[in-house]
């Protein structure tokens, strides 16, 4: 059959600088409407920088080393040096509180700058008193993860493994091509573990596909799928686009396996869209 042969190639280009030969359902550079968000620079799913606590005077970095320290060994992936574009930031500053007491103000930032979570530490002794230099914050930066780790647990935007992913209508295909090529999707991108299938679920991403079909020479058509990924509010991360030449009218019946040989391929490109996003946060 003429579309065992076919080479299904997804691969999301962030670049043009190099344009390789044609080939079948390769992926449209044009396509993509946000590859400069800094969501979709290649990172870890779920990463968290540590800065500096404010109100410590130059204690401040030690303590983020200490508290990056305390969550890595609870098995969160913190550092107080280094992250990705797709980190979450968590900031503390250090304040004074009624009764002679003092607190650390913890709180949560997502990648796009929105805080999530903010929680309070008592410290007990003065904040003036922890920024002298030879003060140990070790006993405090475990406590501070002690209180940090369950808050990330809870909140549903921060659990690892792939995101969860709402593939949506397919419209324009031609055939039975509108209700088979979402359910071929979905099921290829479990089935490599790309996402987690999550139909009614608020904090996923959406998928959803546009065919257009179009005469072209000798007795053969032109398909272009277009694959849009969205936000759980709406907004559009990026697409990836696939093309192909067809015999005219083979794809006015039932597509069969050619539902999944074009989702394999689309696969390819949204993995690597999905992988560098990460989870998504409900719509507030």
């Amino acid at each position: 059959m003429w579309w065992r042969s076919l080479i299904l190639l997804a691969a999301l280009a962030l670049t043009a600088a190099c344009q390789p030969l044609p080939q079948p359902f390769q992926p449209d550079n044009k396509g993509l409407t946000s590859a400069t968000d800094p969501l979709l620079q290649p990172g870890p799913s779920f990463s968290l920088l540590v800065t500096p606590v404010r109100g410590l005077g130059t204690n401040g970095q030690k303590m983020a080393d200490d508290v990056a320290q305390a969550l890595q060994d609870r098995e969160i992936p913190a550092s107080s040096h280094s992250a990705s574009k797709a980190s979450y930031v968590l900031t503390g500053e250090a304040r004074e509180s009624a009764g002679g007491g003092s607190q650390i103000v913890w709180t949560v930032v997502d990648p796009r700058g929105v805080t999530f979570r903010t929680l309070t530490q008592p410290i007990g002794a003065p904040a003036a008193s922890l920024a002298e230099a030879k003060v140990s914050l070790s006993s405090l930066a475990v406590a501070a993860a002690a209180l940090i780790e369950p808050a990330l647990q809870e909140d549903a935007s921060l659990q690892r493994g792939p995101p969860k992913v709402r593939v949506a209508a397919v419209t324009g295909a031609p055939g039975d091509g509108d209700q088979t090529l979402p359910s071929a999707l979905g099921a290829v991108l479990e089935h490599r573990k790309v996402a987690q299938l999550a139909p009614n679920a608020a904090d996923a991403y959406v998928v959803a596909g546009k065919v257009k079909m179009t005469d072209g020479p000798r007795n053969g058509q032109t398909i272009e799928i277009q694959w849009i990924v969205t936000d759980a509010a709406g907004k559009e991360i990026g697409t990836v686009g696939q093309k192909n030449v067809v015999p005219k009218g083979s794809l006015d019946g039932k597509w069969g396996d050619i539902a999944f040989a074009a989702a394999e391929g689309a696969a390819e490109g949204l993995s690597r869209i999905l992988e560098a996003l990460g989870p998504v946060r409900p719509p507030r």
